[in-house]
C-alpha cells in the first residue's frame, strides 16, 4: 500500500527505501509498492521528457531522495565533460551534500554571471529607497559637510 498522496514534500522517513530504476517506473506506478522512500539519480532526470513525466508521477506518493553522481568527484577518472556540458545547456545548479547536509552549489558561470547581476541590481535598487527614504525624513547632510567629512576620512586634499 502506498503513503497517501500531498501536495506538500514528505519527509523521508526513517525506514528502507529503494533506487527508482527506469525500467521500474510503470510497475511503481502500477503496482505502488509499500516502499518509504525512493533514491534517484538526478542526472537521469535533467533531460526532462518522458523520465521526468515518471518522476513527477511517482513522487506525489513517495519521498524522493536525489543523488548526484555526474560530476564525478569522487572518481579516478575525473569529471564527466558530458555532464558538464548538459548543466551548461539546461542551466541546472547541482547541490552537493556531504552526509545530507548541503555544502556547495555548482553552476554554470553564465547563470551566475546573470545572479550577480540581478543581485547588484536588487541591491543598487534597495539603496536608492532608503536614500529616497531618508531623504523624505529630512535625514540628508549638506554636500559640503559629506566632502569635508570624505577628505579628512580619507586623507583628501583640494
Amino acid at each position: 500500500m502506498s503513503p497517501p498522496a500531498t501536495d506538500r514534500p514528505l519527509p523521508i522517513p526513517a525506514k528502507a527505501g529503494i533506487g527508482l530504476r527506469f525500467q521500474h517506473h510503470q510497475a511503481v506506478l502500477e503496482v505502488a509498492p509499500d516502499v518509504a522512500w525512493m533514491e534517484v539519480h538526478t542526472e537521469n532526470y535533467m533531460g526532462g521528457g518522458t523520465p521526468l513525466r515518471y518522476l513527477d508521477a511517482i513522487r506525489r506518493d513517495y519521498p524522493i531522495s536525489l543523488h548526484g553522481v555526474g560530476l564525478s568527484l569522487g572518481s579516478a577518472e575525473g569529471l564527466d565533460a558530458a555532464h558538464i556540458e548538459r548543466m551548461k545547456v539546461t542551466r541546472t545548479p547541482e547541490l552537493l551534500t556531504v552526509n545530507g547536509r548541503a555544502e556547495l552549489v555548482v553552476q554554470d558561470a553564465e547563470s551566475y554571471q546573470a545572479l550577480l547581476d540581478r543581485l547588484h541590481r536588487m541591491e543598487t535598487i534597495a539603496a536608492i529607497r532608503e536614500g529616497m527614504a531618508s531623504a523624505e525624513r529630512g535625514e540628508l547632510e549638506p554636500a559640503e559637510q559629506v566632502y569635508a567629512e570624505m577628505k579628512v576620512r580619507y586623507g583628501l586634499s583640494g
